[in-house]
């Protein structure tokens, strides 16, 4: 168990040649009576009044009452205002939550804002009769007064994905286990009914999905995996919103036992779809990050992008994020090895072409070695300017630790290139991971989300910290 404490803060930076960072508001949050209970950051979001909306996973030795008890397990959903003043927050209490790993306890997947400002969460709760987990999705108006409370119960094991808006209809993504069988599902809930309408399900244990994107006027996309002769072949299908499946298509690059897999999908303004993710080429170089297109109408892929930066050495890439960029190009993101982050600017006039790629190292000097390198997330201003955020683990001569890394690029000149970045911050006694980005652009202002943890071997106090950047000036690292 860890100690759950919130510290939101808020600089600003005013552009130059080095970046002056200016501080604004602040806002320390604790649910806790003693150490050693859990404080996760899961999303953040910003609505078009610029307030911000942050979601998380605690657990807490207080009850809704503020007494002292046994342990109870909260998403809890914050609202504040564009100056960081506290409105409102909610918790749900879920009952118990899985593990990842020792100290990661998971609950809320998914935090949603639609065009009137409703406010959209889908989390796991813990069915205390069935002594399984369920998915649940409840709906606020701005707020944060409950609209309606939909819960998917059944006696599998039910994790959520994800949820997807489109007009007045919500679309749950979501994974039941049964035994050894796993099926991945889409269902729309009905609003106001606690009721849903079973949509579409995968073929059990055979596809695996990672992603859902839809449009105002399409249908529900996928990506993900699926298993032929044991081999991951990167899956990507169009269902509608009757539950019919209009496609699948599966894809490999050739290899025998080469696993390929689309981590990302885009439904892009130009009206293609664009899956992220990676394949395994060939021994000598590994795997690489991987963009497909598709014609969305009928599944046709009629491009496709394999990116390898020549090294001298196998280091293997894996692509993360697809999104769209200015007219006529989208942006994709990927790490090589356990070293760089990398931004890829390609162009979709003629098929996908790279057009250019801009590179960041979050390397804090303390490391002697770093043992992992993921990307959390990647935001896209109208000026085509890009963000990416996410964490790194390694080592340094006082222990193991995490450290977390923002990173803006953009053009410089002509060129495609890393404008700037936060400093990547990270010891052995204070660690961290970025997990998400929003962009507020009437403000100019970007929320960078992050979780924190105090002694890495014991996670003895943890914070959600919550920083506000002007979107378009990042300066060198500080």
């Amino acid at each position: 168990m860890k100690k759950f404490t919130t510290l939101l803060f808020v600089l600003l930076i005013s552009c130059g040649a080095f970046a002056q960072f200016n501080f604004v508001w602040n806002d320390t949050y604790s649910y806790t009576v003693t150490s050693g209970f859990s404080n996760e950051a899961r999303k953040v979001a910003v609505d078009a009044s610029g307030n911000v909306f942050v979601l998380s996973d605690i657990t807490s030795d207080l009850d809704s009452t503020n007494h002292v008890g046994p342990t109870q397990y909260y998403v809890v959903l914050r609202k504040y205002t564009p100056a960081g003043v506290l409105l409102v927050q909610k918790f749900v209490n879920v009952k118990n939550m899985m593990v990842s790993g020792t100290f990661d306890f998971k609950s809320a997947f998914a935090l949603e804002i639609d065009g009137s400002g409703s406010v959209f969460i889908g989390f796991n709760t813990f069915n205390s009769v069935g002594s399984n987990y369920d998915v649940q999705v409840m709906k606020y108006n701005n707020n944060l007064t409950s609209a309606w409370t939909f819960i998917y119960s059944t006696p599998a094991n039910e994790t959520g994905v994800n949820i997807v808006l489109r007009g007045t209809a919500t679309f749950l993504l979501f994974k039941s286990v049964t035994g050894a069988n796993t099926t991945y599902s889409i269902a729309r809930v009905i609003p106001n009914t606690g009721t849903s309408v079973p949509l579409y399900s995968f073929d059990t244990n055979l596809d695996v999905v990672t992603n859902m994107v839809t449009t105002p006027t399409k249908n529900l996309f996928v990506t993900g995996y699926r298993l032929i002769s044991g081999v991951k072949n990167v899956m990507t299908a169009s269902v509608n919103t009757s539950g019919l499946l209009k496609w699948k298509s599966t894809y490999n690059n050739g290899t025998v036992s080469g696993d390929d897999v689309g981590n990302d999908i885009l439904a892009s303004i130009d009206g293609f779809l664009y899956v992220g993710g990676t394949t395994f080429t060939n021994a000598t170089n590994g795997t690489d990050a991987l963009i497909l297109r598709y014609n969305s109408a009928n599944g046709t892929r009629n491009s496709g992008l394999l990116i390898n930066i020549p090294q001298g050495a196998v280091i293997n890439e894996t692509g993360y994020e697809v999104v769209d960029g200015p007219v006529g190009t989208i942006y994709f993101s990927a790490t090589r090895g356990n070293r760089d982050v990398f931004v890829y600017k390609v162009s979709t006039s003629n098929g996908v072409v790279l057009n250019a790629n801009a590179s960041f190292k979050p390397n804090p000097a303390s490391f002697t070695s770093i043992s992992s390198l993921n990307i959390a997330d990647m935001k896209v201003s109208a000026s085509g300017k890009v963000y990416v955020c996410g964490g790194i683990t390694g080592g340094s001569a006082s222990g193991n630790f995490g450290a977390s890394y923002l990173a803006n690029f953009g053009p410089v000149s002509g060129a495609f290139s890393l404008l700037g970045n936060v400093a990547t911050t990270g010891t052995s006694d204070d660690s961290y991971q970025g997990v998400g980005i929003a962009l507020d652009p009437p403000r100019n202002v970007l929320i960078y989300l992050q979780s924190f943890w105090s002694t890495n071997l014991t996670h003895s106090n943890e914070l959600i910290l919550v920083d506000s950047y002007s979107m378009e000036c990042f300066g060198p690292e500080h």
